[in-house]
């Protein structure tokens, strides 16, 4: 398994902070939530991220909602996170 470093933020600001500046240093960075299965994935090489980025520790981005009959994920409808995600 790839080696990577972690990085725990402490509110929405930082953990975007943190994805782009592994971006600009020319590194991956992935986020990771509760239940997600990212570690899984690292260990069969599906991603190699140099920087995980865990969001279940900030205030917010811990709610699940029904929205429009659809299950949404706080962190996936943040528009902030989606922009790092995906720049």
């Amino acid at each position: 398994m790839k080696t990577f470093s972690n990085a725990n933020p402490r509110d929405l600001k930082q953990a975007v902070s943190l994805a782009s500046k592994a971006r600009r240093d020319g590194k991956t960075a992935s986020f990771a939530g509760g239940g997600s299965d990212l570690l899984g994935m690292v260990k069969e090489r599906i991603v190699s991220p140099d920087v995980l980025i865990h969001l279940s520790g900030i205030k917010g981005l811990d709610q699940v909602q029904v929205v429009t009959g659809q299950c949404a994920l706080s962190a996936a409808r943040s528009p902030s996170i989606r922009s790092a995600a995906t720049r």
